[in-house]
């Protein structure tokens, strides 16, 4: 949580390929494809 309330995600992959993901925020819900090899950061807006 960000110091103005914000809600944060941090979500890796150290796979070789890429990763589709869902994660819940409530009652909404963030779909994103996690790049090969990578480190995310997603802030709530």
């Amino acid at each position: 949580m960000t110091p103005q309330k914000k809600q944060v995600v941090i979500a890796g992959n150290f796979n070789g390929e890429a990763k589709e993901v869902t994660v819940k925020l409530g009652n909404r819900y963030l779909c994103v494809t996690l790049q090969a090899h990578s480190l995310n950061t997603f802030v709530e807006k």
